[in-house]
């Protein structure tokens, strides 16, 4: 897609990506760039929790802990690895 007069790609995932670019003449002569871009992810995460369920973040080092508030509850702590 174009917009504005540049190429817009959307839905890639984060990563490293080669973009080849091709050019012709009308004396068929041809040449050809390889153009690399990272993408990256910049959209914070979010939280989405049903009504059944509470979750607590306790430090700024990513740890959270989640307990179930029906009677038999389940508590697991996932430290990022």
């Amino acid at each position: 897609m174009v917009v504005g007069g540049r190429p817009v790609v959307t839905g890639l995932a984060p990563g490293l990506y080669r973009f080849t670019v091709e050019a012709f003449d009308h004396c068929y002569n041809k040449d050809a760039k390889a153009l690399y871009f990272r993408v990256v992810d910049k959209i914070a995460p979010v939280m989405k929790c049903d009504d059944q369920l509470n979750i607590t973040l306790s430090n700024s080092q990513g740890r959270a802990t989640a307990s179930n508030t029906q009677p038999r509850a389940i508590t697991t702590t996932a430290t990022p690895g």
